[in-house]
């Protein structure tokens, strides 16, 4: 097994050298480096994980908390941001909040207690005091899906109100003007700021906004139709729904159905996060595209600048795509 005074004795260096390398110490020369990582690869020598902790005062390990760890949304995140890091010699550590304020807390806690050396979190229910709070205790923390202006250069989000405002718009220029729209919760700003874009478009075409066509809805699978449900029952003058994201256009997909009217004929449908399901329903689903690979990516890259106090300058806000399928049709 090949030790640390091999690759010492190899690339001729002293062992804090080789020790400032394994740690990405700025102080080091790139060129001693590059020799010291070629002979750490070509001896295929392991640093022990707990010396190096010691040494650096770290763990090479980040939290992550997600809203869930099930669903095409968070599953796709949770990925990117772990290969990234991977890749850069640290561990992911994701847990979830389940929706609720205390089992939020509770896994901040939890990841506390595994002294990570950052936090990502992408929070549904804690308010923002709560999160200024963790980034006093810990300053390498990145906030998702959320803004937060003390905290801007930390948080990276979507122009959620940009989302509802194309898929709205494209609706509107497929002839369509009795469009209803299925929110998520609106304590959750995804929700607020969605439907914003969606009475912006509205308003710019001069289209009436009527709050009867707009239901409050759920963001996940479980009892997805019960706002398509309500929705239909009360307006079944509409022509189009704009849905706050897929799980929720699945929901009218399912209710449509049922009802023996078809997507796109009789309702056109947009989603919003282009989760994989919608390229896998009949129909296939217009929606609107959410950069969730970009946005692990980033938020990877920016923790690890944080952990290693050097800058990473990410956008504040990504932009969503319109993404045309089938499910919206146009009419006269």
């Amino acid at each position: 097994m090949s030790t640390i005074k091999d690759v010492c004795r190899l690339a001729q260096v002293s062992k804090s050298t080789v020790s400032r390398v394994l740690n990405d110490h700025p102080r080091v020369a790139e060129a001693t480096k590059q020799k010291v990582l070629k002979v750490i690869d070509s001896i295929g020598y392991k640093p022990n994980s707990s010396a190096q902790a010691l040494a650096s005062k770290r763990t090479n390990s980040i939290g992550m908390l997600v809203g869930t760890l099930a669903g095409p949304y968070f599953s796709s995140l949770v990925s990117s941001t772990e290969g990234t890091l991977r890749k850069n010699g640290f561990h992911l550590i994701a847990t979830s909040g389940q929706g609720s304020i205390k089992d939020e807390m509770d896994a901040v806690q939890f990841l506390l207690s595994k002294q990570v050396d950052g936090l990502i979190i992408h929070t549904g229910e804690l308010p923002d005091q709560d999160l200024l709070d963790i980034v006093d205790k810990v300053p390498a923390t990145i906030i998702l899906n959320h803004q937060i202006d003390e905290l801007a250069n930390n948080c990276i989000g979507l122009d959620d109100e940009l989302g509802g405002y194309l898929a709205t718009k494209h609706l509107i220029e497929q002839g369509h003007t009795k469009i209803a729209c299925i929110t998520g919760p609106m304590s959750q700003n995804i929700s607020r700021d969605r439907l914003h874009g969606y009475r912006r478009a509205l308003e710019e075409h001069a289209i009436e906004y009527n709050s009867q066509f707009v239901v409050e809805g759920r963001l996940d699978l479980k009892n997805n139709r019960q706002a398509p449900r309500y929705l239909l029952d009360n307006n079944p003058d509409i022509t189009a729904v704009f849905c706050l994201n897929d799980h929720v256009a699945l929901g009218v997909y399912d209710e449509l159905e049922a009802r023996h009217l078809t997507v796109g004929d009789d309702v056109s449908v947009v989603g919003f996060d282009n989760s994989l399901v919608s390229e896998h329903v009949t129909p296939k689903l217009t929606t609107i595209n959410f950069p969730t690979i970009e946005m692990g990516f980033l938020a990877a890259n920016k923790i690890l600048s944080l952990v290693k106090q050097q800058d990473y300058p990410i956008p504040q806000l990504l932009v969503p795509e319109l993404v045309i399928r089938h499910s919206v049709k146009k009419i006269n």
